[in-house]
């Protein structure tokens, strides 16, 4: 047997909290699929957006040569993790039928990715919650299913979390809390 056989390659499940709040609702929920993820023994790295320095997208179409940004921040933490992430579960709260405004910043810059056509062969999860209880997931959803495949993460399992509003009530949502710890389960042994 070479060492090569001998060492098990941990998978890397990247959590991305679009959210402004560290300890909202939507960062519980990713946090739990995240928990089930590294209990399957996944490596797990959660990345609160709002905490990163991110410009938006200029679009000068640089990268559309070298699939690479020319905008010098934090997104080259990013890109690396993106790269080398084996499974990508997005959570975001929706704001006005869209993602969040930091969010939405990593989305455009993630352009770059798309021009070097990523093929999508990793695994994607989202998980939005939505004080609304008629909430309309159908426009994020499209926004974030649309990223995903851009860069190389077509989403297999999604969770639509309606009616949550006050700061840490997903977590009376048994329901909630069970489905983002099977699909943490599930991105983990794909």
């Amino acid at each position: 047997m070479n060492v090569g056989q001998m060492v098990k390659v941990m998978a890397l499940v990247l959590g991305l909290n679009g959210s402004p709040r560290k300890d909202g609702n939507s960062a519980m929920i990713l946090e739990e699929a995240l928990r089930s993820a590294r209990e399957c023994g996944c490596e797990t790295i959660r990345l609160d957006v709002s905490d990163l320095d991110i410009s938006g997208c200029r679009s000068c179409w640089a990268c559309e040569e070298t699939g690479i940004c020319v905008v010098e921040d934090d997104m080259a933490q990013v890109y690396d993790l993106l790269l080398r992430a084996d499974a990508l579960v997005v959570a975001s709260p929706v704001y006005f039928s869209g993602t969040t405004s930091q969010l939405k910043q990593v989305i455009d810059r993630c352009n770059c990715l798309w021009n070097r056509k990523v093929p999508p062969t990793k695994r994607g999860a989202i998980l939005c919650v939505a004080a609304d209880p008629e909430q309309d997931f159908r426009p994020i959803l499209s926004e974030l299913r649309s990223f995903m495949n851009s860069v190389g993460f077509p989403c297999k399992e999604e969770l639509l979390v309606p009616g949550i509003y006050r700061k840490g009530e997903v977590v009376t949502d048994r329901n909630a809390m069970r489905l983002a710890m099977e699909i943490g389960a599930r991105i983990a042994s794909c």
